[in-house]
C-alpha cells in the first residue's frame, strides 16, 4: 500500500513538472511571436531567472515578463507588461483607495490636478510642474481608463500584470498596448510648458486650467501672459482673477473689478485686495473706498493695505469700523489711526479701543497713541498698563505710548506730568514744583 502510495506521488509529481513545463514553453513561444512582431529581444528562462522579451517600441522602453511572488504552496505567478522611458521616475499615478491613507501619513498628501472627480480616484505623486502638464485631459483620460484595466504608474514604469504565464500572444499583446498607451499619453514631448499653456486656453476642466496657469507663472514661463490672456473671458472666477494678476498693469481693471464684487467669495476679494496693494498703479482711492466695504474681511484688508503702504484710511471709515463686532478689523482700524497724527478725532478712537477687552486691539490701540496721543492719552495710559493679570506686551505699549507723549512735550522731567482740567480737548502741561 505504501508503495502505492509512493508511485502516485511520483506520478503526480511528475504531471505537475509536465504540465509546468508546458505552460513555460507556451508562454515562451507567445513571448517570441510579440518580439518578433516589434522587433524585440527575447530571452530565454534560465534557473535563476524568466523569460522575457525588451527594447524599444517608437521610442518607449518596454519589457514582457514574469515573476513569482512567495514561495512553496503560497507562491504566485504573475506576467507583467512594463513601459518605461518618456516618464520621470518620481512620477506614480495609482488608484485612491483606504491603502492611500497610510502612504499620506508618511510621504505627505499627494498633488492635486484641480480636477476634483479625477483628484478623488487617482493618487498622485511626481514634480507638480512637470505632473500637471502630463494631466491635461488626455492625460486625465488615459490614466483613468488605465487604472480601471488595472494598469498603474510606479517610479516612472507604466505596469500591469496578470495570474500565471499568459499563453496566447494576443493577449501578451493586449498587456503591451495598455502600457504604451499610458505612456504616450502621458508624454508631453520635453516641452511641459507649452502643453500647460494648450490646456490653460482648452481645457474642460476649470479647476485643472487654473493649476496650469499657476504653475506657468510660478515658474515664469514665457507662455504665463499668453496663457492668461486666452484665460480672461473664463466664467470660472478665480482663474479669471489669476489671469488677470499674472498680466500686471494689463490686468488691473479685472483685478479691482473682482475686489468691489460683493457676489464673490471674501477669499477672492481678499486675494484682489492683496494684490492691489502690492501691483496696482494707483491702488490708494481703490483702497480707500473697498475700506468702508460692509464685509468686514473685506474692509479688514483694504485699511491693512493702506496701512502697509504708509497711507491713511479716511478717518469717517475707521470711526464707523471701531465698533465693529469682528476683533480683528478693531485691531486694524487701531493700527491705522497712526497715521492721523495730531486728529483729535483719531485720539479719542484710540482711546476708546484702549478700553478693548481684546488685547490685540487694546495693545494696537497703545501704539497708535504714540503717534496721536497728547497729554490727555497719559492717564489712561497708565491705569490701563496697571495690574498684575495685564499682559506683557500691553504693559510695555503703553509705557512706550507715555513715554513717547513726554518726550514731545520737550524738557519736563519724568513724572512731572499732570492734566490741566481747562486745558481744552487736548489737555494741556503743567510743571511740579520740586522741593
Amino acid at each position: 500500500m505504501e508503495a502505492a502510495f509512493v508511485i502516485l506521488a511520483f506520478v503526480g509529481a511528475g504531471a505537475a513538472y509536465y504540465y509546468a513545463h508546458a505552460r513555460q514553453k507556451r508562454f515562451e513561444a507567445a513571448l517570441q511571436a510579440v518580439a518578433a512582431a516589434h522587433g524585440l529581444d527575447f530571452t530565454p528562462a534560465t534557473w535563476r531567472s524568466s523569460a522575457q522579451i525588451a527594447g524599444t517600441v517608437d521610442g518607449v522602453h518596454v519589457v514582457l515578463d514574469s515573476y513569482t511572488q512567495g514561495s512553496g504552496k503560497s507562491s504566485q505567478t504573475y506576467t507583467r507588461a512594463r513601459a518605461s522611458g518618456p516618464l520621470p521616475a518620481d512620477l506614480s499615478l495609482a488608484v485612491e483607495g483606504f491603502g492611500s491613507a497610510l502612504g499620506k501619513l508618511f510621504k505627505g498628501e499627494d498633488l492635486q490636478v484641480g480636477d476634483a472627480f479625477f483628484d478623488g480616484r487617482v493618487l498622485i505623486r511626481g514634480d507638480s510642474f512637470d505632473t500637471l502638464a502630463r494631466l491635461d485631459d488626455a492625460g486625465r483620460d488615459a490614466v483613468l481608463d488605465a487604472l480601471a484595466a488595472d494598469v498603474q504608474v510606479t517610479d516612472g514604469e507604466a505596469i500591469t500584470r496578470t495570474s500565471g504565464h499568459v499563453e496566447h500572444a494576443y493577449e501578451l499583446e493586449a498587456m503591451l498596448q495598455k502600457v504604451l498607451a499610458l505612456v504616450r499619453a502621458l508624454d508631453h514631448g520635453g516641452d511641459p510648458g507649452a502643453r500647460l499653456a494648450r490646456a490653460v486656453a482648452a481645457d474642460p476642466s476649470p479647476g485643472f486650467r487654473l493649476r496650469a496657469l499657476e504653475a506657468l507663472v510660478g515658474r515664469r514661463h514665457p507662455a504665463a501672459k499668453d496663457a492668461a490672456r486666452a484665460a480672461l473671458d473664463s466664467d470660472h472666477a478665480p482663474l479669471r482673477l489669476q489671469a488677470a494678476m499674472a498680466l500686471g498693469a494689463e490686468g488691473a481693471p479685472i483685478v479691482e473689478a473682482a475686489a468691489r464684487d460683493q457676489r464673490l467669495s471674501a477669499a477672492l476679494r481678499l486675494d484682489a485686495i492683496d494684490w492691489l496693494a502690492r501691483n496696482h498703479p494707483a491702488p490708494d482711492p481703490v483702497l480707500e473706498t473697498l475700506a468702508a466695504d460692509d464685509a468686514w474681511a473685506v474692509a479688514a484688508a483694504a485699511i491693512e493695505g493702506l496701512t502697509r503702504r504708509g497711507k491713511p484710511t479716511p478717518l469717517d471709515t475707521l470711526v464707523r469700523h471701531s465698533t465693529a463686532d469682528d476683533a480683528g478689523l478693531r485691531a486694524r482700524v487701531a493700527r491705522a489711526l497712526a497715521a492721523h497724527k495730531q486728529e483729535a478725532a483719531a485720539e479719542a478712537v484710540a482711546l476708546t479701543l484702549l478700553k478693548d477687552d481684546v488685547v490685540e486691539v487694546a495693545v494696537a490701540a497703545a501704539r497708535a497713541l504714540v503717534r496721536v496721543g497728547s497729554v490727555r492719552a497719559v492717564q489712561p495710559l497708565l491705569a490701563r498698563g496697571e495690574g498684575l493679570l495685564t499682559s506683557g506686551e500691553l504693559k510695555q505699549a503703553t509705557r512706550a505710548a507715555v513715554e513717547a507723549i513726554q518726550s514731545r512735550l520737550g524738557d519736563v522731567q519724568r513724572g512731572g506730568l499732570s492734566i490741566a482740567a481747562d486745558a481744552g480737548p487736548r489737555g494741556g502741561l503743567a510743571v511740579v514744583d520740586e522741593e
